[in-house]
């Protein structure tokens, strides 16, 4: 107990036990829940160790690319559980104290509740490649330039129009 004061006998040695030291199977099994955690989580274990140590670049990437996904389905259970219900609330709130938003609901053209929730991209691991990926999506047309953005977590009408005006200048 903490405090004890143990006497030996004369000449005798103690070796007291230290509890700075774990025992050689604590890393194993602290590894061993850890993994657990991810599994429930859905994420690979190097990602929630932050530890690449036991892999090549070629399996960081495989697991970045899983981890991603599993991003992007957070991203988008986050949306549609918290994110747009607050948004309609708010403006349903907004809308019922300002006359002058409740009579522009009702006007055609105009969706008060119409938010698109543009999720946040991640950047490229490898530059020239996944750019060059990128292009051949766009070319083969695989994919649209708005789709592509939106993938990259950009809102294509903020780029398109500082495409032009930086071109422009």
């Amino acid at each position: 107990s903490p405090g004890q004061v143990i006497r030996g006998v004369n000449g005798e040695t103690i070796k007291p036990w230290s509890a700075n030291i774990p025992a050689p199977a604590f890393f194993d099994h602290s590894a061993m829940l850890l993994s657990i955690i991810a599994i429930n989580l859905d994420l690979p274990q190097m990602v929630f160790m932050l530890d690449a140590s036991k892999t090549n670049f070629n399996g960081y990437r495989g697991v970045i690319d899983q981890a991603r996904l599993r991003f992007t389905q957070i991203q988008t259970d986050m949306i549609a559980q918290f994110h747009s219900p607050v948004f309609r609330w708010k403006v349903r709130q907004w809308m019922a104290m300002d006359p002058v938003m409740a009579r522009a609901s009702i006007r055609s053209g105009i969706n008060l509740l119409g938010h698109r929730w543009t999720p946040r991209g991640w950047p490229y691991i490898q530059p020239v490649q996944d750019a060059a990926a990128d292009d051949l999506r766009l070319t083969k047309n695989l994919t649209s330039g708005r789709r592509r953005a939106q993938e990259r977590g950009i809102d294509y009408d903020d780029l398109t129009t500082e495409i032009v005006e930086d071109r422009a200048i």
